[in-house]
């Protein structure tokens, strides 16, 4: 069935498509699933008050991370920046979303040269009181400057579920990757085989703070549409998606 969102967006954000109905109501949020690439999002879209009012006690949250999990984040943040150096064909890196910037720190220790970006203030000023040595900025990657020859690392984690209009988001990620270069994502699955059938028990599904949740196919045709092709998936024993996208080296 097809179904007109009152006071909302009407298409997908994910793929465009009108095709769309009415998957749940959860709290304050409904939500809808889009018949033809399967991604199920919030509508109408979060506000930019909303937004704000969730970032509202992100100083707490900041301190709270750095003083409670700090050895715990650091040792993961350091695999996967070993793991992605193996695959990289260069050293410039950027974190969108770097939170308080524990995964900029550990690719700086495995040789990379690290940039984070993050939209919290609060969370800029943490990550550069703690960690001097890489570059930090408060802003959005739609707005952020592409370098001469862009990034050989984009590296985006738990961050793309969170944004309302996510087209524009992706492609500005995609801009930022140089030819050869990789894109480093990760965000819930909705369709992993282990997300709860009663999807309300799912800790992961938290709308509207989560607004968009893909699937693995639409995730890889969304960022085909901005010339990234899927280089590999890494199993995923949670219900999340860990997948590396490649820009095709220029002819």
């Amino acid at each position: 069935m097809n179904t007109q969102h009152q006071h909302g967006q009407k298409n997908c954000p994910v793929c465009l498509s009108s095709t769309t109905a009415h998957y749940i109501d959860y709290e304050n949020s409904r939500l809808y699933r889009c018949n033809d690439c399967q991604s199920v999002y919030v509508s109408p879209y979060v506000t930019h008050g909303q937004v704000t009012e969730l970032y509202n006690a992100s100083i707490e949250r900041a301190s709270h991370e750095l003083k409670t999990r700090l050895h715990k984040k650091m040792r993961r943040a350091r695999s996967r920046a070993k793991r992605l150096k193996r695959y990289a064909k260069g050293n410039r890196f950027l974190d969108v979303g770097s939170n308080v910037g524990f995964m900029v720190e550990a690719a700086r220790e495995n040789g990379f040269l690290a940039h984070g970006i993050e939209v919290d203030p609060n969370y800029v000023k943490i990550s550069q009181e703690n960690f001097p040595r890489n570059t930090f900025t408060h802003g959005m990657i739609e707005d952020f400057p592409i370098p001469q020859d862009g990034f050989d690392v984009v590296y985006c984690s738990e961050v793309i579920e969170h944004v309302p209009n996510v087209r524009p988001f992706a492609e500005a990620l995609a801009r930022q990757v140089c030819a050869g270069g990789l894109l480093y994502i990760t965000t819930p699955d909705i369709t992993h085989w282990r997300t709860p059938r009663d999807i309300a028990r799912w800790d992961a599904f938290c709308p509207p703070s989560h607004c968009v949740y893909f699937t693995p196919q639409s995730m890889q045709n969304m960022f085909a549409q901005y010339g990234l092709v899927l280089k590999k998936k890494f199993i995923a024993f949670k219900p999340g998606m860990k997948m590396i996208f490649q820009r095709p080296q220029s002819t």
